[in-house]
């Protein structure tokens, strides 16, 4: 046998054999799952902040442009120059001076996000925060701020609000649902990674095939073991009183 042969024989992976390995441990994966479950239920229960979410939205509306399809296509373009304004620093300054916030001007930046949905001329302004009333506040501070703004810079008209935000139900991140779901799988991953590994190395022959794996060698017959071990014995004599040595049966092979 040539040494890559030898090299692809070691390296060889019964899936079907994994699979069935896998199954007979089910209690094992199931255990492991509910474990890291909970302990993701508790992780984001007990060592995670909730924040909450609030939206207003800014409907970026010019009158003196008509509804051609040029002149659509310049207010989607305007839109841009309108975010880019809103998360300038001057708006965010003078929102967090309004408000006496106790933060930065950085800090307002990372909570707030801004989208436009394609082909439309609407802003949705989202500010997160640990606090429900205090997200919603700060939305709508920054809306009345923002279109001050972009109505003095942009020198035009107000844009029109459609909608200022509303206090949160309930938290926006971090899920639950999600993170538990991700502890099972990650339970499930783990504890099949260990069960493979162990039975990977584990080079102990059991059958038949693992002495031609492992040995190399071809097994000639086989000899049944039904794990009884050898015979209780008292002062020379089985339990039915017989001689020890008499009553068992002697197996010589002998090898050419």
């Amino acid at each position: 046998m040539s040494e890559t042969n030898k090299q692809n024989d070691e390296i060889e992976i019964d899936l079907a054999e994994i699979c069935r390995l896998l199954l007979s441990r089910i209690w094992t994966l199931i255990i492991a799952a509910v474990l890291m479950g909970g302990l993701m239920a508790g992780y984001t229960a007990f060592f995670k902040t909730p924040l909450y979410q609030s939206t207003s939205q800014i409907f970026i509306l010019n009158n003196t442009m008509d509804l051609s399809l040029s002149d659509l296509q310049i207010g989607s373009q305007l839109t841009q120059d309108y975010m880019e304004i809103i998360k300038s620093r001057p708006v965010l300054e003078a929102t967090i001076s309004e408000l006496k916030l106790d933060m930065d001007y950085s800090a307002l930046r990372g909570s707030l996000s801004i989208s436009n949905p394609q082909n439309t001329r609407i802003l949705y302004l989202t500010i997160t925060n640990a606090d429900a009333y205090m997200a919603k506040t700060i939305v709508d501070k920054l809306t009345d701020v923002s279109i001050d703004f972009i109505a003095n810079i942009m020198d035009t008209e107000k844009p029109n609000i459609i909608d200022y935000g509303h206090i949160p139900g309930g938290p926006s991140s971090p899920s639950m649902k999600k993170n538990v779901i991700i502890g099972v799988l990650l339970g499930i991953v783990l504890a099949s990674a260990v069960i493979i590994i162990r039975y990977l190395m584990n080079d102990s022959i059991h059958t038949s095939d693992d002495v031609e794996k492992y040995l190399g060698i071809n097994t000639i017959g086989a000899i049944p073991f039904d794990g009884a071990g050898s015979k209780k014995k008292t002062h020379g004599r089985d339990r039915t009183g017989k001689n020890a040595k008499n009553s068992g049966t002697s197996i010589e092979k002998k090898a050419s």
